[in-house]
């Protein structure tokens, strides 16, 4: 699932909507939320990506954002899988600077998976 953000006002509502749900509700985040001005928005966007692991032993790590000939938006994260993981379930709203062009296209979101 994922949803983009373009502006001031679709950060605050962003922010009202999800708050509760992906504990966005701390100080680091609503400090970051003010760098996202109108003057970033005239150049870039936030693509918000929201996804889940099995384990929260899972991590990402951002491989490569890009336009496709089709005309979609290609985000692809790597998951790096542990040997052993653990047993608790994990929710990730992870976000990604795209050029305000995309904002509108479709994204596609696709997964790598690399053994660590």
């Amino acid at each position: 699932v994922y949803e983009t953000v373009s502006s001031v006002q679709e950060m605050e509502a962003f922010y009202a909507q999800y708050r509760e749900a992906y504990g966005l509700d701390i100080a680091a985040f609503t400090l970051q939320m003010e760098t996202y001005t109108e003057e970033y928005y005239q150049s870039a966007a936030l693509l918000w990506v929201f996804f889940g692991e099995s384990s929260g032993s899972v991590g990402h790590t951002l491989e490569k954002v890009e336009k496709t000939a089709d005309g979609e938006l290609l985000v692809v994260m790597q998951r790096e899988l542990p040997e052993i993981g653990t047993m608790d379930l994990a929710q990730w709203a992870s976000f990604v600077t795209i050029p305000a062009s995309a904002a509108d296209l479709p994204v596609r979101l696709e997964f790598v998976d690399i053994n660590v």
